[in-house]
């Protein structure tokens, strides 16, 4: 809260409830996330201007995947999951009719490619993205990013807005 107050972003990005395969600090994060949101803007919430005046983000969005996406993911031989000690945690889609953001991302592939491969205990040390990068790097559905807009105070999208940004000043 005191970071939104302090940094006063426009957008904010964080996890859906389901924390995209249910991975319990995406899940945690999501929560803390909403509620930073919520207290950031509320003036009556640690009211002393040295803790920061009251910073109403613009746009709250949630990371999610189509099911497009995850249709894409289940193409190969493994499943769309990633394990967590032992267990299978399935990716969560979300219809195309809940998705309001799709993002080109098709230009930084490599270098969220090596992002995701920096998280080896979560996807393991055996895995597609690890073993056979050049085709997940060809993939169309690895070059977008979806989101959700969870909240706005610049009004909602007439349909599937591609920037973030859309609709602020």
């Amino acid at each position: 809260m005191r970071l939104l107050r302090e940094i006063r972003p426009q957008v904010l990005l964080t996890f859906g409830a389901d924390g995209i395969y249910g991975h319990y600090d995406h899940i945690a994060v999501h929560h803390w996330a909403k509620i930073a949101v919520r207290m950031a803007a509320d003036p009556d919430c640690f009211p002393d201007p040295e803790l920061c005046d009251p910073h109403q983000v613009s746009k709250l969005y949630y990371r999610t995947l189509s099911q497009a996406q995850i249709d894409g993911m289940a193409e190969t031989d493994q499943p769309a999951a990633v394990m967590m000690d032992g267990v299978p945690f399935p990716f969560v889609a979300h219809g195309e009719d809940e998705i309001t953001t799709i993002i080109d991302v098709s230009d930084y592939v490599q270098a969220k490619l090596d992002g995701i491969r920096c998280h080896a205990t979560q996807i393991g040390r055996h895995n597609r993205f690890s073993d056979t990068p050049e085709e997940v790097l060809r993939e169309k559905w690895f070059g977008q990013e979806s989101f959700i807009l969870a909240h706005s105070s610049v009004g909602w999208p007439e349909g599937i807005e591609s920037d973030l940004f859309a609709g602020l000043r």
